[in-house]
């Protein structure tokens, strides 16, 4: 019994860590301004485009180091549904 507590506080804790470096790389990414260059850049979002393909087309055209950080965000508020295409001037 004394082992199943212990393994299971073991577990709670790798959780909670992993939680908790999960919430700290969130919020490192939402700080971090987007590398847009001093002029300006144009960006294009196709009718239809996922927002898994904008997010990629953004590190592609390296606005976004990488589109991990978005994407969870961006499904874990609902606001994945909510591209409009377009011509974007950042």
């Amino acid at each position: 019994m004394k082992k199943l507590v212990v393994a299971a506080f073991a577990a709670l804790l790798a959780a909670a860590a992993a939680a908790g470096l999960a919430a700290w790389n969130m919020e490192r990414f939402m700080e971090s301004p987007a590398q847009v260059p001093a002029g300006g850049a144009d960006f294009v979002i196709a009718p239809g485009s996922s927002f898994s393909s904008v997010s990629s087309d953004l590190v592609e055209a390296g606005i976004l180091n990488d589109d991990l950080w978005l994407r969870l965000y961006a499904r874990w508020t609902g606001e994945e549904s909510a591209i409009h295409a377009g011509e974007y001037r950042l």
